[in-house]
């Protein structure tokens, strides 16, 4: 019989969104999942949300955390979401560089290329256009980071 252990997870931020929802959820089964360390830029505020949610280590910096402490990363996943029908809204504006990927996506991007420390080095993507105003409504993408060196 094979046992397996649960993935480790390392928390890169203190928001409330963080505390209240995603760390309840990844608690919810320790044999499959484990919240390893959490980190703040304010090291008192990572202590308080370790001690608050049982959480065995806190950073006072991000980088402390990604230093490979909970193990490798090989998984990331961004999704995020908003519904806006403004034509007057930035985001729907092509030419001020509105759409979802540009607008919104450039995060997810940024913060895989900050985690994993390099540039991805194969992109797959798929974008649905919106009809009325012209820019991505819908992105879909997988970035290879390959393996770490």
């Amino acid at each position: 019989m094979t046992t397996s252990q649960p993935v480790r997870w390392g928390i890169l931020s203190t928001a409330g969104i963080g505390l209240r929802r995603a760390i309840p959820v990844l608690q919810q089964n320790p044999a499959l999942m484990e919240v390893r360390a959490i980190a703040s830029r304010q090291h008192a505020a990572a202590e308080a949300a370790a001690q608050a949610h049982g959480i065995a280590v806190a950073h006072g910096s991000y980088e402390a955390l990604r230093a490979g402490e909970i193990g490798t990363l090989r998984f990331m996943q961004v999704p995020f979401g908003y519904f806006n029908t403004d034509a007057a809204n930035i985001r729907n504006r092509p030419e001020a560089g509105g759409g979802a990927l540009y607008d919104i996506g450039c995060y997810a991007v940024a913060a895989a290329r900050w985690c994993f420390e390099r540039e991805p080095v194969r992109v797959a993507c798929s974008i649905d256009r919106d009809a009325d105003f012209g820019t991505d409504r819908l992105c879909s993408a997988l970035l290879d980071f390959g393996a770490a060196g």
